[in-house]
């Protein structure tokens, strides 16, 4: 088993912090739950903790799993876009007051590009770790591809 990278698990804590932070507009938005300071903070420092955790355990489990490291990274990427598309669609909500109408595509257009932007910088420069000198078309494949 190769010694376990110290930058992947300090870039999961980050992913966690940052999902953490923008999950408050959706919990917010949504009234989930009441936000105050404290479930503010157990919302963040949960998504802070949880994330590398699951890092830890594909790092425990590909010893005989040895593909558990880039699914799990794969699955935190997929989780912090979700984050990334729903925080700025309520965050944009939040700003303006509207949650229907004309207005509502655009702001989900504007989260939805934002998302898969993230997505293709995360996967490209983290979970898979891409050298292709093509970013260009390889990203409006990817694009496309979210599209449809």
């Amino acid at each position: 088993m190769p010694p376990l990278n110290r930058h992947d698990l300090k870039v999961s804590v980050f992913v966690g912090l940052f999902a953490g932070i923008l999950a408050l507009p959706t919990a917010y938005h949504l009234e989930i739950y009441g936000i105050n300071a404290f479930t503010a903070f157990a919302t963040v420092a949960g998504l802070t903790v949880f994330t590398p955790f699951g890092y830890l355990v594909a790092y425990g489990l590909s010893r005989w799993f040895p593909w558990t490291v880039q699914f799990v990274k794969f699955g935190i990427v997929g989780g912090l876009n979700a984050m990334v598309d729903l925080g700025v669609l309520n965050f944009l909500i939040y700003l303006t007051g509207i949650a229907n109408g004309w207005q509502y595509g655009l702001f989900k257009s504007i989260s939805f590009v934002f998302g898969v932007t993230n997505s293709y910088l995360w996967n490209r420069n983290w979970t898979f770790h891409s050298e292709s000198q093509e970013k260009t078309m390889e990203f409006a494949k990817f694009f496309y591809v979210n599209i449809i």
